[in-house]
């Protein structure tokens, strides 16, 4: 998608969004699409419990045991590693990823982060001062897509 707004207090600040849908074997809906946040800062792609819901499972029933900190709270999250698909359609990709799944603070005003480990490690993101953000795929043995997304 691109830079959307986001209130956190009075300040606003623009986040970068892209569209994904998110598969898995679980559950009674095979694709969820969904809104997920760029975050550099994170290691690993992260779900909210709702979004696995959604879909028709409860990852804490399929998922390996896991913790995560961070996420709007100073204490561990109970978390759960569940192998998803990621699809982008705009760079007509997918991505095998392990994803954790857990309760993600409502301040924070965000279900799906894409961090590094699956999705980041993958592709090439550049950051053009909240305006826009470009996405270069690099794929071994596939021609370079190039993504610019602007709000």
């Amino acid at each position: 998608m691109d830079y959307a707004p986001c209130a956190i207090g009075k300040a606003v600040y623009s986040r970068p969004y892209l569209d994904v849908v998110l598969a898995c074997s679980y559950g009674r809906h095979e694709s969820f699409p969904v809104d997920a946040l760029i975050d550099t800062g994170s290691d690993l792609c992260i779900f909210d419990w709702a979004i696995a819901h959604t879909m028709g499972f409860d990852p804490r029933a399929v998922g390996e045991a896991s913790e995560l900190r961070g996420l709007g709270s100073p204490d561990p999250q109970p978390s759960r590693i569940v192998p998803v698909s990621l699809y982008v359609p705009r760079l007509k990709r997918r991505f095998e990823v392990h994803a954790e799944f857990c309760q993600i603070a409502k301040g924070l005003g965000v279900a799906a982060i894409l961090g590094h480990h699956g999705f980041l490690d993958q592709i090439a993101v550049t950051f053009h001062r909240g305006e826009y953000f470009e996405i270069v795929d690099d794929q071994p043995g596939q021609p370079i897509s190039h993504l610019k997304v602007v709000r």
